[in-house]
């Protein structure tokens, strides 16, 4: 779930980052590399929350108990074109028990 707490339209895609916290540092995990995201730009309107539904067992099917962290990059429609110092990201932790 994304919430769009701001006054701009935002835009996101499909790919994620995945990271596991070692009890230091967040180390990213390892995808399975013969899968791909589609590419997919999900406008989300000031004050909307929309759902996007992510496969992770799909990328990820050997994860094991820990702390776990999924990061989305997202970008300001108002910055298009984007360059790389305009891209945002969000996270969320989760555990795995």
């Amino acid at each position: 779930m994304i919430a769009n707490n701001t006054e701009d339209v935002i835009i996101t895609g499909n790919p994620f980052i995945l990271e596991k916290w070692n009890g230091k540092t967040w180390k990213k995990e390892k995808a399975l590399t013969n899968r791909i995201f589609t590419s997919i730009g999900y406008t989300i309107d000031p004050g909307e929350i929309r759902v996007l539904e992510t496969d992770i067992n799909g990328y990820y099917p050997d994860l094991r108990e820990g702390t776990y962290r999924i990061s989305k990059s997202f970008f300001y429609k108002k910055d298009i074109p984007v360059t790389k110092d305009e891209e945002h990201w969000i996270s969320q932790e989760f555990k795995i028990e």
